[in-house]
């Protein structure tokens, strides 16, 4: 017999996103709510990129998923398998069902292997990894440090992908080991990509052709990966704009897999007919769904026209929790300027006529947004590549023990982590 249990919030995805949700709204006093999350285990996939390089273990990006997840939320430990936006109804893979007053989509992407013939048959042996998983984020380093010579393919498939700048990370990463060993005057590194230009922002555009260039990088641009022989080691690659296709022969290919919306999400009703890959449909300034005032979606499943990272979920994830709490019953009388308080500091717009707040129309969450910022990205030399930046992403980026991170006044000898790790 199936259970039913109803919720005031239920939120699908225990990632970043789910995470930053769940804690926010427990912070504004809502009391009932349910994360629905099958994994053990949270992982810090930006990490994921320096564990390929060398810089990193992998045992350092996982966290017990239950200590992330914030006091007074219910673990719903299982899988989403379908929502029913009629009837306010999550169908879970066990068989039972949640009841909501509140949805928050929050899933992530799937990782489509198969979507490049050979390339699932071949990932993880005779040189062929990829540090979007992690269990082979530790592989792609075994096959780097293989590398003494030969050619070495780097890809990014097309489409929107979760941090679009992992492809090119590791690419560099290898090629500065390789001249660190002395060897990399002897390798082809080939680094192949979908786009017309290296970088969306000519500013950081102009810095990484720079990069690659002192690197003897071979950039194919719109350009992909169609086709792996693992057993032969041969990699087909698709110039798009031309329609020809070239064969090459490597000793390391690393792959980003093509990706999109979970497959239970595709062909769901709350997907944008509108994107190839089945992400949900929202509006792109409140994030609310664009059929179901009581549905919102944000980071990597979200049809939005921003980066699918973790920058990106930190702007969008206090704008889900300013909306979200508007439409309880028991706070519609508040009156939205009572939600200011919930936005970033120095990012509040103000609330419009349906008393919705809205992200900023032109946000970028992986560039500075005033002139404070850019004063400081300037004094720190941000675009020179740096050891530095490795030791930040490393250490100052990492995920707490438990739930999000949060600045505190107490020295954390004496808060004993009661503040710093909240």
């Amino acid at each position: 017999m199936t259970a039913v249990r109803h919720h005031q919030v239920v939120i699908v995805g225990g990632g970043t996103a789910g995470i930053s949700v769940a804690a926010r709204l427990r912070r504004q006093g809502v009391t009932d709510i349910a994360l629905v999350e099958p994994s053990e285990y949270h992982y810090y996939q930006p990490l994921w990129t320096l564990v390929g390089g060398g810089l990193a273990k992998a045992g350092e990006t996982a966290r017990p998923q239950g200590k992330l997840i914030p006091k007074g939320v219910t673990w719903t430990r299982d899988r989403a398998a379908g929502v029913d936006p009629d009837n306010r109804i999550v169908t879970l893979a066990s068989g039972d069902t949640l009841a909501y007053d509140q949805l928050v989509m929050a899933p992530g992407l799937q990782l489509d292997f198969e979507g490049v013939p050979g390339l699932a048959e071949s990932v993880g042996r005779n040189g062929v990894s990829s540090n979007y998983r992690y269990d082979l984020a530790p592989r792609t380093w075994e096959f780097i440090r293989k590398v003494r010579g030969g050619t070495a393919i780097f890809t990014m498939p097309a489409g929107p992908i979760k941090c679009g700048g992992a492809p090119q990370k590791i690419a560099y990463l290898a090629a500065d080991w390789w001249r660190r060993q002395g060897v990399l005057d002897g390798v082809r590194v080939i680094l192949v990509l979908p786009t017309a230009t290296i970088f969306s922002q000519p500013d950081w555009a102009r810095v990484l052709e720079g990069v690659a260039a002192g690197y003897g990088i071979e950039v194919r641009y719109e350009s992909q990966l169609v086709e792996v022989d693992g057993d032969s080691r041969r990699a087909v690659i698709l110039d798009s704009k031309s329609g020809t296709k070239e064969s090459i022969d490597y000793d390391l290919l690393h792959a980003v897999p093509p990706q999109s919306a979970p497959a239970w999400l595709k062909d769901s009703a709350l997907a944008d007919p509108a994107s190839p890959f089945g992400y949900l449909a929202v509006d792109q300034y409140s994030l609310q769904s664009t059929r179901w005032p009581d549905v919102f979606a944000l980071g990597d499943v979200a049809n939005l026209p921003t980066s699918k990272t973790g920058a990106a979920i930190r702007k969008q994830a206090p704008m889900v929790v300013a909306n979200n709490i508007s439409r309880a019953p028991e706070r519609a009388a508040a009156g939205p300027l009572r939600r200011l308080h919930l936005l970033p500091t120095g990012h509040r717009p103000q609330p419009d006529a349906a008393g919705r707040v809205r992200l900023p129309a032109q946000a970028d969450a992986q560039l500075p947004v005033d002139r404070h910022d850019e004063a400081a990205l300037r004094h720190v030399a941000a675009q020179a590549p740096r050891a530095s930046g490795d030791v930040l992403a490393r250490h100052a980026a990492r995920p707490p023990l438990t739930g999000p991170a949060r600045l505190c006044r107490i020295p954390r000898r004496s808060c004993r982590g009661r503040h710093h790790l909240r």
